[in-house]
């Protein structure tokens, strides 16, 4: 899974790039007072298979049970984040934020920066969608948003026994039984 720091960090930039203030959807504490609020949930969660991983072996350290060997695992892993500008009933402003976001998402910082995190970031649609919404008796919060993918991997190493002697018996067709064995060079 992609970690929540490698997406926080990401969208920190993008708030700073649209002036807006950054929070996490249904965070809890006091609403932020300046606007356009940047909001963010994590909406899916795409773990990998970990039976098409990628395997690399390294050697690894001898020790009392003998010889050991790194193996280190890694597949793809995806996470799918609703993206909200927020305003309070200021839709020129949410607008504008929202088109500054799609333009930071294309710049060379923007990539930058998720390479720095580790992950590759696409716009899921080239589409936005209004989202306002009505707070209060005639009160209405403006906000726009769109969803974002970011796709990354994941990586497990474990210690392993190193195999030193594999010994293999075969029957001929005459069942005399015949060992054949085989033995790791030192």
């Amino acid at each position: 899974m992609i970690s929540r720091d490698a997406i926080k960090e990401y969208l920190k930039a993008m708030a700073t790039a649209t002036s807006s203030t950054l929070v996490r959807e249904d965070q809890d504490g006091p609403a932020p007072r300046t606007f356009p609020v940047l909001s963010y949930k994590i909406i899916n969660a795409n773990l990998g298979s970990s039976h098409q991983a990628a395997i690399s072996q390294e050697a690894g350290t001898p020790d009392a049970d003998g010889p050991t060997v790194d193996v280190t695992k890694s597949w793809g892993a995806r996470q799918s984040v609703s993206i909200t500008f927020r305003s309070n009933g200021n839709l020129p402003q949410v607008y504008n934020a929202v088109h500054a976001a799609f333009l930071w998402i294309r710049s060379r910082a923007a990539k930058e920066k998720a390479q720095e995190q580790g992950v590759v970031v696409k716009a899921l649609s080239p589409a936005v969608e209004d989202r306002t919404a009505q707070i209060a008796d005639l009160t209405f919060e403006s906000r726009m948003g769109f969803d974002l993918r970011f796709d990354g991997r994941d990586v497990l190493t474990e210690q392993v026994e190193q195999l030193t002697t594999v010994s293999i018996d075969s029957q001929t067709e005459d069942d005399d039984p015949q060992e054949i064995l085989v033995e790791e060079p030192e």
